[in-house]
């Protein structure tokens, strides 16, 4: 009876293990893949990539990043006042991916804004691709592929010196969100859950032990 109940504990043991290593291992996969930063309220981003038109290696922008670049862009975008010039065919030319999450939607919509970077010296160009966007917006063919000056702060969020306005989340107060703290939760359960069926299981062991 003893090996039986030796045998249990080791397969209990190895049971549980295995749980939290999967656990922790959804943990650092969906906490990276689901952070969001809030750009304004009902719009988020998880990220960005800029491809330089040269076909060099792109960048890769974190949540974070992109919003710094995303809140000015959408001031210029919905209450600027546009200075359209060409860039110089000497500056750098990138073409930006943002990736978006609309969160006025039940569920949540996801989609990507395409957008047309020049950079030289301290002045940076930008242009919109016709492309449809979150709902309610849109780039037309009217306004599609002028390029205009763009604010020192979309500048600074590229060259990743920028800041980002916060917004709070309904009942959270923080402008990210992850699984992480409900996966971080599963775990401690598992946990609980391991001390009682282990500790019922030595309990018995010893009861039978004194018994016999």
């Amino acid at each position: 009876m003893t090996r039986t109940l030796t045998g249990t504990i080791r397969r209990v043991a190895t049971i549980l293990t295995l749980t939290l290593l999967a656990l922790a291992g959804s943990t650092a996969v969906a906490g990276a893949a689901d952070t969001m930063t809030v750009v304004a309220p009902g719009l988020s981003t998880t990220g960005a990539t800029a491809a330089p038109v040269d076909g060099s290696v792109p960048r890769q922008f974190t949540s974070t990043q992109s919003a710094s670049m995303m809140q000015p862009l959408l001031a210029a975008m919905y209450y600027g006042t546009p200075q359209y010039s060409e860039p110089p065919a000497t500056a750098t030319r990138y073409v930006i991916t943002y990736d978006y999450v609309f969160t006025n939607d039940d569920p949540d919509s996801s989609g990507t804004m395409t957008l047309n970077y020049a950079t030289q010296g301290s002045t940076g160009w930008v242009s919109f691709p016709a492309q449809p966007l979150w709902p309610g917006s849109a780039i037309t063919a009217e306004t599609a592929d002028k390029w205009f000056v763009i604010s020192q702060s979309f500048v600074a969020g590229f060259n990743d010196q920028g800041t980002v306005k916060t917004f709070a989340i309904a009942d959270s107060g923080t402008t990210t969100k992850s699984s992480s703290d409900v996966s971080s939760g599963l775990i401690v359960v598992v946990m609980i859950v391991a001390v009682v069926l282990l500790g019922g299981i030595y309990a018995i062991t010893q009861r039978r032990r004194s018994n016999s």
